[in-house]
């Protein structure tokens, strides 16, 4: 996944792959907006990650962050053989 930079929107939101770092910039609170989700430990979220970086490039999570760094969404592609 690249990141977006062919519009004026680029400027104010950037998309890229998520990280592991992700989880202390509020990730896990961004899910809780759409559904009931439990907190998650640090390992816990570190080996899903991990689990889903084995899958390849064929399933990807995204997010999109603010100027200030603030993931705003997150979405995933699973591209389909």
């Amino acid at each position: 996944m690249q990141c977006s930079d062919s519009s004026n929107e680029s400027k104010r939101f950037r998309v890229r792959r998520l990280k592991l770092l992700d989880k202390n910039k509020d990730f896990i609170e961004l899910l809780q907006q759409l559904t009931v989700y439990d907190s998650v430990f640090d390992k816990e979220f570190e080996e899903r990650f991990q689990e889903l970086g084995s899958l390849g490039d064929d399933h990807l999570i995204g997010v999109i962050e603010n100027q200030s760094g603030k993931i705003v969404a997150t979405g995933k592609l699973f591209k389909k053989q």
